[in-house]
Formats: C-alpha cells, sequence, structure tokens
C-alpha cells in the first residue's frame, strides 16, 4: 500500500469516526486553498521539504514555510491560504515559518500554530453568543477555546474568534511581534502578564527574549495584568503608547527569579516595582540585587527607582526596535 493511500484510508477512518461520535471541528488534514511562490512543507518527521500544491491536503505536525518576496516586479509574492476546516482559515505571506499541529488532548478539536516567524492571518468563524442551556455553552466555549496560536518567548494567544493578525520578526534572541484583532474574546498571555480579552480594533507590540519583554499599546482600549509577587496583580489600563516592562533574572540568594515591572503612561507617569518569585514586591523602588552571570542580559541589576526611565536596562534602547513595515490586510480573504 502507497504512502499516499495510507494517508488517505486514515483520513476516512477519522470521518468515520467522528461521525460516531460527533463531529469534529476540524478537518482530519488540513488544505492548501492557494499557493504562490515556491511554499514548501515539511512533514511530521521529515528532514527534506516538498512543495506545497494548491487543493491537496497534508498532516497535522507539518511545517510550512514562505519564502520571501524576492521584489522582482514579475515576481509572484509569495502566499499560502490553508484551511483547518470550513471555520478555521489561515493565510501566510512571505517570510514565513510555522507548523500546524494537533493538541495532544483533544486531537480532532483541538489544534495549535506555531509561528516562528513571518506574518499570519486568521479567520475563526465560530460562534460566542451564549444561549443559557449549559450543554450548548459548554460546546460554544469548546469551540472559542479550540485553536492555540504559540510566539516566541513561551507568549500564546488563545480563544481567537473573527479575525486576527499576527506578525513575528526575529533576529537572534530577540523577537518583535505585532498582533492586531477584530476579536472581542482574544487573549493574549506570557511570562508574568495576561491580556483578557483584548479587544476589538487593538493593536499591541511585543518585543524581548527571554529575559525581557516589553509590551507596548498601538491602539485600542483594554486592560493588561501583571504580576505583583504575592500581592494583588497590577491592573494597567492600556491604550496607544502604554508601555510595561517586565525585566527577569536570578538572585544571589536562593536562585529565586526576581522580576522587575516598569509602567509607562501616555502622560509620561512612571511607576515600578520589583519582587522575588513567591515574596512580596519590594515597594516604591525596584531595587533586586542579582547574579553577576546575568549581567549585560538586559535582565540583571534591578535598580531603577520611581522617578525616571533612563533606557539604560532595556536592550532594544529608546526606540524599543519598532516594528513599522508589518502590513495588515482583514481583506486578504
Amino acid at each position: 500500500m502507497t504512502k499516499a493511500l495510507k494517508i488517505i484510508f486514515a483520513a476516512a477512518a477519522a470521518v468515520v469516526f467522528t461521525g460516531v461520535a460527533g463531529a469534529a471541528l476540524f478537518e482530519p488534514l488540513f488544505r492548501f486553498t492557494e499557493v504562490s511562490g515556491d511554499v514548501r512543507v515539511f512533514r511530521p518527521g521529515a528532514a527534506e521539504s516538498v512543495p506545497a500544491v494548491n487543493l491537496h491536503a497534508y498532516p497535522y505536525g507539518s511545517r510550512v514555510v514562505v519564502p520571501k518576496w524576492d521584489g522582482k516586479p514579475k515576481s509572484p509574492r509569495p502566499i499560502a491560504r490553508i484551511n483547518m476546516s470550513d471555520l478555521h482559515k489561515l493565510a501566510i505571506t512571505g517570510g514565513s515559518d510555522l507548523t500546524i499541529m494537533d493538541a495532544a488532548a483533544k486531537p480532532l478539536d483541538n489544534k495549535i500554530v506555531e509561528i516562528r516567524s513571518g506574518n499570519a492571518q486568521f479567520t475563526v468563524n465560530v460562534s460566542t453568543v451564549k444561549t443559557g442551556d449549559v450543554e450548548k455553552d459548554r460546546e460554544i466555549e469548546d469551540g472559542i477555546n479550540a485553536l492555540v496560536v504559540r510566539l516566541p518567548n513561551d507568549i500564546t494567544v488563545t480563544r481567537i474568534t473573527d479575525k486576527c493578525a499576527i506578525s513575528v520578526a526575529r533576529e537572534g534572541e530577540n523577537s518583535n511581534m505585532r498582533l492586531l484583532s477584530e476579536s472581542e474574546t482574544m487573549t493574549v498571555a506570557g511570562p508574568q502578564f495576561n491580556i483578557s480579552p483584548f479587544k476589538r480594533n487593538s493593536e499591541i507590540e511585543i518585543q524581548g527574549h527571554r529575559d525581557f519583554t516589553r509590551i507596548t499599546g498601538v491602539s485600542g482600549d483594554f486592560t493588561c495584568v501583571v504580576e505583583r509577587g504575592v500581592d494583588d496583580e497590577e491592573q494597567v489600563k492600556f491604550r496607544k503608547n502604554t508601555i510595561v516592562k517586565i525585566w527577569r533574572s536570578y538572585a544571589k540568594i536562593g536562585g529565586k527569579m526576581a522580576v522587575a515591572v516598569m509602567i509607562v503612561m501616555p502622560n509620561g507617569k512612571l511607576s515600578s516595582y520589583a519582587f522575588l518569585e513567591g515574596q512580596q514586591v519590594v515597594v516604591g523602588t525596584a531595587e533586586i540585587q542579582t547574579s553577576d552571570a546575568s549581567a549585560g542580559d538586559g535582565g540583571a541589576g534591578f535598580n531603577f527607582g520611581t522617578g525616571s526611565d533612563t533606557g539604560d536596562d532595556d536592550p532594544f534602547g529608546s526606540d524599543g526596535g519598532s516594528s513599522s513595515g508589518f502590513d495588515f490586510d482583514f481583506n486578504m480573504w
């Protein structure tokens, strides 16, 4: 039996199974609905890629790579459009590298898209209207939670409905991400912060690496919750030009993670605090002595106060590594 026939029979078996147990949210294989340029697919476990073929289906766990446009007027702009179901669609433009995979717990009903770099636009047409019926509302919640997007530096995007666009640019250890949402349900979470929900027509930049995160409001109004050790969380009301900076390192004593936070409001008002993991916040200052080994990595020597922001510990400098040039186009579908 050929490999192609095995895949077809496996897909057919999955369809039969889901017909008995109830309709799955996703198709057994994802399918390209448009391919332009030399789009490549690495099937699960494969070291070599194959060309992506329009209207062909591929197994979950596959990596999709869309090359950058060469800039020549007669060359087509690379793009790939993918259907994971009639309700879950994905458009990827040039310079993108991502993997589409099953979630471990419920692979037929939950998928994960891991974006390493590039531009991805999601369209998710699931119901968000609650009925008051417990069983039906549980199904609605399942639909809202069906898709997870993983980004660099342990940042995740969940509860995607309607449309959202995500760009990821990487330079060494640093990642520069930009997120734009048309959803009222979407959640963005990372180490020491959570935005839930990330409201409709909101846009943010998230920059940094393992030891540093900078969140900048581009548009919209929403709340970002930031950890304060064992104390009550900080509620930061975001709008354009609101900035939250988070540094991480490890203390000399006990090896606990030390976290320092600076909040810059659009009017220039500053506040800062720091804490050791599992302990109360250090009020009125952000001074925590960290290990010498972490010096110079953007997360060491938390010694700024609440009165000024020199940017000395910011690895991106005063610009924060602006991501101007990301192109979001919700009309791609």
